[in-house]
């Protein structure tokens, strides 16, 4: 945090000092800046909020019975315009028939949409990202695929530790914080399913979870059904 601070603070002295010779597009261009800056803070701070929540044990899913295709549409739709941004086709291939499953849909749809972001973020242009969800036998499967440059087998053990950003750089330089995927991780099992990845170097990566049936989650989550 004291960095983007410290930057955001030197280009408000910049504005401040120079008022006078300052363009209208330098003027934008400072203010954009800022903003930039301004929106990784809340995503880190947010991103240290739900770490914090989670290891304190503080987090309450709120399950509902969800209908997996409308909701999907739904993620699909927001992603779509940031897959847009970088000339990202963004597919979604969603199963016939999928049961109603309860969830928590925020916390599900911020694990889909850190998994869409960092698929767009580490792919370049002009390629494809897919979004399937599938019935499995004690739930749902979601998976997220790109063409991009894919992760090093040695860093693949590490990629759901907090703080931990592996060798691979986002496309635009667009900013990670390495705590996404943990928290995706911590999400997804309180959920009682499980996160992984496959990936092959130069050609891409799938990162997969599951919801469980509601059964499957409490004998996961140690329950004893009564």
């Amino acid at each position: 945090l004291r960095s983007p601070i410290g930057n955001i603070e030197s280009l408000a002295d910049l504005l401040l000092e120079n008022d006078a010779e300052i363009g209208r597009d330098e003027r934008l261009e400072l203010i954009t800046l800022i903003r930039h800056l301004s929106q990784g803070m809340m995503k880190l701070l947010n991103d240290l909020l739900d770490i914090t929540a989670i290891e304190s044990g503080k987090i309450n899913l709120q399950r509902k019975p969800v209908s997996v295709p409308h909701y999907l549409m739904e993620v699909v739709h927001y992603n779509r315009l940031l897959a847009e941004r970088k000339k990202i086709s963004l597919v979604s291939k969603v199963a016939e028939n999928l049961p109603m499953i309860p969830f928590d849909p925020e916390r599900i749809r911020q694990v889909l949409n850190n998994l869409l972001s960092n698929a767009i973020k580490f792919s370049p242009m002009h390629t494809v990202v897919t979004l399937e969800a599938y019935s499995v036998p004690t739930g749902i499967e979601f998976s997220v695929t790109d063409q991009g440059q894919g992760i090093r087998p040695e860093d693949r053990s590490k990629l759901f530790d907090a703080f931990r950003r592996g060798r691979t750089k986002p496309t635009a330089g667009e900013p990670s914080t390495g705590l996404g995927l943990s928290i995706c991780k911590h999400l997804v099992e309180l959920h009682g399913g499980r996160i992984w990845v496959e990936s092959t170097l130069g050609r891409g990566s799938t990162f997969h979870f599951t919801v469980p049936m509601p059964d499957a989650q409490a004998q996961v989550m140690g329950y004893v059904k009564t």
